[in-house]
């Protein structure tokens, strides 16, 4: 009898102690999101002879970015954002390899879900350089120079190699140690590469630097000289 008389004081408590709709812990589910993006090209199921396509969706006019992702089966190889409705794939993709990919874009009232299912491509190219590095034959290491940077011009670039896919870092450093700007920073598949020296029309000027490349716990550095 006791107990029956405390429930509805239980109740009252209960229900003044409790969150009230909307203001939950978790965050309440976004009902006025977007659409999903709609993919145009390249066309789904198709074969293409470049190992870097452009993805493209049918643009949207309110669209204030663009994220991308690409996938190789199950593992996520590249991811990107953009201002417009077009992303050129920096990844060098590998010949006879199928990609999926999917895309994603942000306006006023938040960002549009991913579209769904994936499309995906196949790369199929006639003539694919490989560059005959006596340490990616045997695969010794996971990443490395392709040759040493040595001497560069006044718009020099780095030329490496991924054996396994890897978290790739390349980073420019002075003689001191010093970090001066980063031209790699992303996951990438095995392949060749070539990095920039030139980050957003800023030049290094003459004088010695060496090239530091991160792949997981590996890490190989290169001296260079710097011409103009």
């Amino acid at each position: 009898m006791i107990l029956r008389s405390l429930l509805p004081a239980l109740a009252a408590l209960l229900v003044s102690v409790l969150p009230c709709k909307g203001a939950g812990l978790l965050p309440s589910v976004q009902t006025d999101s977007p659409p999903p993006a709609r993919p145009t090209s390249p066309p789904n199921g198709a074969t293409i002879s470049t190992q870097h396509p452009t993805l493209c969706c049918r643009n949207v006019v309110d669209a204030l970015q663009w994220a991308w992702e690409l996938y190789e089966g199950a593992i996520l190889i590249e991811i990107a954002y953009s201002a417009d409705s077009l992303h050129c794939v920096q990844t060098t993709l590998l010949n006879g390899h199928t990609y999926h990919w999917t895309a994603a874009y942000r306006d006023s009232s938040g960002w549009s879900p991913f579209f769904f299912p994936h499309w995906y491509f196949t790369v199929v190219v006639s003539a694919v350089k490989e560059h005959p590095h006596p340490i990616r034959l045997a695969g010794r290491s996971c990443a490395g120079f392709c040759s040493s940077p040595g001497l560069v011009s006044r718009n020099g670039t780095i030329h490496y190699y991924v054996n396994t896919i890897s978290h790739i870092r390349l980073d420019i450093v002075d003689a001191s140690g010093r970090w001066l700007r980063t031209l790699v920073d992303r996951v990438q598949i095995p392949g060749d590469y070539v990095a920039d020296l030139v980050q957003r029309g800023r030049r290094l000027s003459s004088g010695i630097y060496f090239c530091r490349l991160l792949a997981g716990d590996f890490t190989a550095t290169r001296k260079m000289v710097k011409l103009d």
